[in-house]
């Protein structure tokens, strides 16, 4: 297996939705049995990663590469993204806040025993619905 840092820029990805940080396409190549070429969208700096595409070595690696490279610009609509970062944000300051010793950490605690993952679980339904009316409307019959 050789991985390799494909040459991404030739149509530019968009930033992490997540971060906002730049991403590149990183791929693998198998030799042997396997023999193919195995291509993802990645963030630069918090490692989110798109979908994988997986090709014989048969097939074009150009192709995978830009199917990888659509799959990782696909994004769901503006108010979902941001609801999913709003929603990080909550449970980012909830942790740290829990870190705090003592009573001065106990509503942090107790805001996050009481969500018991109903905002994850919430916005990511809004998140991944949004991604698939968007499919569908790229995509008509």
């Amino acid at each position: 297996m050789t991985q390799h840092q494909t040459e991404s820029r030739l149509e530019e990805l968009k930033p992490c939705p997540f971060c906002g940080s730049p991403a590149s396409l990183v791929g693998e190549t198998y030799d042997g049995p396997a023999d193919c070429w195995e291509t993802h969208g990645s963030c630069d700096s918090c490692g989110a990663n798109g979908p994988t595409i997986l090709r014989e070595h048969g097939d074009d690696q150009t192709a995978c590469c830009a199917e990888a490279r659509e799959e990782w610009n696909k994004r769901a609509n503006a108010d979902a993204t941001e609801e999913v970062r709003a929603t990080l944000n909550w449970y980012a300051e909830q942790t740290e806040g829990c870190r705090k010793l003592g009573s001065i950490g106990d509503p942090f605690r107790q805001a996050l025993y009481k969500d018991g993952g109903q905002r994850a679980r919430a916005v990511l339904a809004l998140y991944i619905n949004s991604r698939a009316v968007e499919e569908d409307e790229s995509n008509p019959p």
